[in-house]
């Protein structure tokens, strides 16, 4: 029994990504989050996890844009929770996976239930997901009050932070030889992304491709790269590409 975690900072295409794998007859769950605005072909997140998730940021007081590094608390019945969700995914799926952004946080605690987890780790443009973020959260804005919005507003260095602390974090915890990352500014590479994971991780799922949507990632305009965090993007750069791409044979080198 074959489990991934799909693994991205926000507006990464994690969704996109997700889409083609349950496409594929990967299992990502039964309760998923509905689809909204901000994803209208749907998020692929199960709600179990969703919730899991929900729960220790705010037992560890933590929002889901966290730029602090910090040991985190995790009550026993949340271990309970992860194990339940781990053995019920291997009990009836041959190849399963949970996607949630914020996993970037929580990566050590599901390969502490589960070592055997691969990873697929997800890499956009972070100047794209910074101005998809803030585009997002500025729309949710106009009609309802958006903590995330006046967070932004309020230091606009925060989502920059916030990305270069997630992916780090995510780096810090992977296993190289048990993951793979998927460039999602490669198109082709994405509307093919069930045939490279079925190939490189020998699972049975269909191979078949699925394109995306023209206007899916497409913008005019991104954020340009703070100064004063450039060198620290820019070598988190360098980290995500060392990673084996996952249209690269299992053998291959780096």
């Amino acid at each position: 029994m074959t489990g991934i975690l799909i693994a991205g900072f926000h507006r990464s295409g994690t969704s996109a990504v997700a889409a083609r794998l349950a496409a594929a007859g990967v299992d990502l769950g039964d309760r998923l989050l509905d689809a909204d605005l901000g994803n209208p072909h749907g998020h692929f997140e199960d709600l179990d996890v969703v919730e899991l998730h929900d729960h220790l940021l705010a037992v560890n007081d933590l929002p889901w844009w966290s730029d602090v590094a910090r040991d985190l608390w995790v009550p026993d019945h949340c271990w309970d929770t992860m194990a339940r969700i781990v053995a019920e995914r291997r009990a009836h799926h041959r190849v399963w996976a949970i996607k949630d952004p914020r996993v970037l946080l929580f990566v050590p605690l599901w390969r502490h239930v589960d070592p055997t987890l691969r990873v697929l780790v997800i890499d956009r443009s972070p100047a794209a997901v910074v101005s998809s973020l803030i585009d997002r959260h500025r729309n949710r804005a106009a009609d309802h009050e958006d903590p995330p919005h006046e967070a932004f507003a309020a230091d606009p260095l925060l989502p920059w932070r916030a990305w270069v602390h997630q992916v780090g974090m995510l780096l810090d915890a992977v296993d190289p030889e048990a993951t793979r990352r998927v460039d999602f500014d490669d198109r082709t590479l994405v509307a093919n992304v069930a045939q490279y994971v079925a190939d490189t991780w020998s699972v049975p799922i269909d191979r078949a491709p699925s394109p995306l949507d023209e206007q899916l990632g497409n913008r005019t305009q991104t954020e340009d790269v703070p100064h004063e965090i450039r060198d620290q993007v820019e070598r988190l750069r360098h980290r995500l590409r060392m990673l084996k791409s996952i249209s690269q044979p299992a053998d291959s080198g780096v």
